[in-house]
């Protein structure tokens, strides 16, 4: 059954991993850290692995913008992790193309799934190696498994995903239909390196470090921020934009 027990406000897993369940998929779960942004992204488009239920569907009649909210009480082994809640505006002229299914590719579907793809390699292959730079003193190199910089990257990467996640949908709903995609996403990513920008900043202000250290480490992290950002494996189509 995997928690598929009828509830009609509860959205239906049916990733590949779940195909084989008796009840064609399994009821969605949230983590401890609440409910994400990709999250939403699922349940707002079809297809993207989410089934949403009837009570989840607008009635022919409405008109105007809609609001999708998720709430949930988030539960582990015997303890609760805390109560979320999400909103998300849905323009009246976007509704026709999420809340009417079709085999055919979706043009703003696809730009959601890269913006999330993009955030996540900003959060992991930039934001990253600069504030763990910052935090060991601005080595030469990095030491991914110290335990201290282990336990404090934590807290920035969530302050990370907050501060996209609330430009996420309004970024993507202002996308024009004419425009390229790639000029789409490359003003979203300018948008996640300037936030990436603001919490290194924040890490600097707010982290203790030894004051013979700390004009190297916020130089080295600055340079491994940048860096980082033109790599080949991150984000090398920035070279030569002008911002």
């Amino acid at each position: 059954m995997q928690g598929v027990v009828g509830d009609a406000w509860l959205p239906i897993e049916v990733t590949d991993s779940a195909q084989d369940s008796p009840a064609g998929g399994k009821a969605l779960t949230i983590p401890t850290q609440g409910i994400t942004a990709e999250t939403m992204r699922r349940l707002v488009f079809p297809n993207q692995g989410l089934r949403r239920t009837a009570l989840q569907e607008p009635l022919p009649e409405w008109s105007g913008d809609l609001w999708m909210t998720m709430s949930v009480m988030v539960r582990g082994q015997g303890t609760t992790d805390g109560f979320y809640e999400q909103s998300v505006r849905i323009p009246e002229k976007k509704r026709p193309r999420l809340f009417h299914r079709s085999e055919t590719p979706d043009r703003l579907s696809a730009l959601s799934k890269a913006g999330v793809d993009y955030a996540g390699s900003m959060q992991s292959q930039v934001l990253r190696h600069s504030v763990y730079t910052y935090l060991q003193g601005g080595p030469e190199r990095v030491k991914w498994d110290r335990d201290s910089t282990k336990a404090w990257w934590p807290r920035y990467a969530r302050r990370f995903e907050l501060l996209w996640a609330k430009e996420f949908f309004p970024w993507l709903w202002s996308a024009p239909e004419e425009t390229e995609e790639r000029k789409v996403l490359t003003d979203w990513v300018l948008l996640l390196r300037d936030l990436a920008l603001r919490v290194l900043r924040e890490v600097q202000a707010e982290m203790p470090i030894h004051s013979g250290r700390q004009y190297r480490a916020a130089v080295r992290a600055e340079q491994r921020f940048w860096s980082s950002l033109y790599n080949n494996d991150s984000f090398s189509f920035l070279k030569g934009v002008r911002t």
